[in-house]
């Protein structure tokens, strides 16, 4: 907005010193010859405003001020395009800035919204995946007493069904008792339902191996 601002003052006093350049010569002009045209065009600063402005914005004929232009001295219709010139270049530069401005805060919007969408999607899976959990936990826990023991470990992970789900969440099952003890923090020699839901989430997609996860958790 305020480099808007500041190109708007540039063409407003470029307007104005080329309106004072242009009235100058016609004034002389006029005092020798009445030259309907052009004094009623560029009689005082006001007309030469005005006529520059409608010239700038496309709303008076070029070739019809230039005409005009051309019973003065050369030097005005000389600056009379250079003012052209310079004001289509402002305002080319003025539009080019605007359409990249809006290019950026759409690609910023896109952007924000597919971050967000991202975040939304990941949460849904994750909650899926625990629920996964606890349904696995169910079928693990075969006596119904809350936890898991690492008998019922060990025969569950022997069911080919059971490894697959684990595979699904990229979860080395391939040492069980390894996997058992690391699930097991607080070493109690059972699997309660919270330790087994955030251990397996912890090392879900890690693409560690037991072995690996143990040696890691005696590093830390």
């Amino acid at each position: 907005c305020k480099s808007l601002m500041r190109v708007m003052l540039v063409i407003i006093i470029l307007l104005y010193v080329m309106a004072i350049a242009m009235t100058e010569g016609t004034l002389g002009f006029c005092m020798e010859d009445e030259g309907p045209a052009i004094c009623s065009r560029f009689g005082n600063v006001f007309t030469s405003w005005m006529s520059l402005y409608q010239a700038l914005f496309n709303g008076l004929d070029w070739v019809r001020l230039m005409d005009d232009l051309l019973a003065l001295d050369p030097l005005y219709p000389i600056l009379f395009m250079l003012f052209l010139s310079f004001g289509l270049i402002i305002l080319l530069n003025v539009i080019t800035a605007v359409c990249v401005g809006l290019e950026d805060d759409t690609r910023r919007f896109e952007d924000a919204q597919g971050h967000d969408h991202a975040l939304a999607s990941k949460a849904e899976l994750e909650e899926k995946v625990v629920e996964r959990l606890h349904r696995i936990f169910d079928k693990f826990d075969m006596d119904g007493s809350g936890d898991i023991n690492l008998n019922e470990w060990v025969y569950q992970l022997d069911d080919r069904n059971v490894q697959a789900l684990f595979v699904h969440l990229e979860i080395d099952v391939s040492d069980p008792q390894g996997l058992f003890e690391l699930l097991d923090v607080s070493q109690t020699g059972v699997l309660e339902r919270d330790n087994f839901v955030l251990g397996c989430m912890r090392l879900k997609g890690t693409a560690k191996t037991s072995t690996l996860a143990k040696l890691q958790v005696k590093l830390e």
